[in-house]
């Protein structure tokens, strides 16, 4: 295996737990709740995945976002 060279973003990359408010994106449900995300961090940016299901409706839901 080599070495991370050192202009891979992927070697300056940190990925952690969060938490994202988010809205269901099931038809009319539009429920806000507060979810778990995983979350990487690098070069300054934050790009985090979630995936839920929804209390209200019931639906799975999964969105990404960054920051």
């Amino acid at each position: 295996m080599s070495e991370p060279q050192l202009n891979d973003p992927i070697f300056y990359s940190n990925t952690t737990e969060g938490t994202q408010e988010v809205e269901c994106g099931y038809d009319d449900c539009l429920h806000t709740m507060e979810v778990t995300t995983t979350e990487e961090s690098s070069h300054g940016d934050t790009t985090w995945y979630a995936e839920w299901v929804c209390e209200k409706c019931g639906e799975s839901n999964t969105k990404e976002g960054w920051y």
